[in-house]
């Protein structure tokens, strides 16, 4: 895609997912969530829309963990988990992943998302 129109995938809760798509729209961007089965659909959705980033926010279950084992051993990237357990997110495959906290505003969470596309840090940091 691009950083002007860009694409990405969220997988988390609902509320977090209106947020973001809510402020995804006011600057043109396009997200997908991830289907019900969270972890091989959010697969399937890296391999068919070539997203530019995804966002995963820490349900506190395996799941989150698991679908980034995934996405590692495709080597995808960049990745923005957000929780308030950093700690428990390190990424020792070498994949470009930021960790935010859980009270990050969606447009921070956007932002993030842009830096990392670039491969800049976030202007907010």
């Amino acid at each position: 895609m691009s950083s002007e129109y860009p694409l990405f995938i969220f997988v988390g809760s609902e509320p977090r997912r209106a947020a973001l798509e809510s402020a995804a729209t006011t600057r043109e961007w396009s997200l997908c969530a991830a289907p019900a089965d969270a972890l091989y659909g959010t697969l399937a959705q890296v391999v068919a829309f070539f997203p530019d980033a995804v966002v995963i926010e820490d349900s506190g279950d395996p799941m989150p963990h698991e679908i980034v084992m995934h996405l590692n051993s495709i080597h995808f990237e960049p990745l923005i988990v957000i929780s308030d357990s950093p700690e428990t997110w390190d990424s020792d495959m070498g994949t470009r992943m930021v960790v935010l906290a859980s009270d990050t505003s969606a447009y921070d969470v956007l932002d993030a998302v842009l830096a990392q596309m670039n491969d800049a840090e976030p202007m907010w940091a």
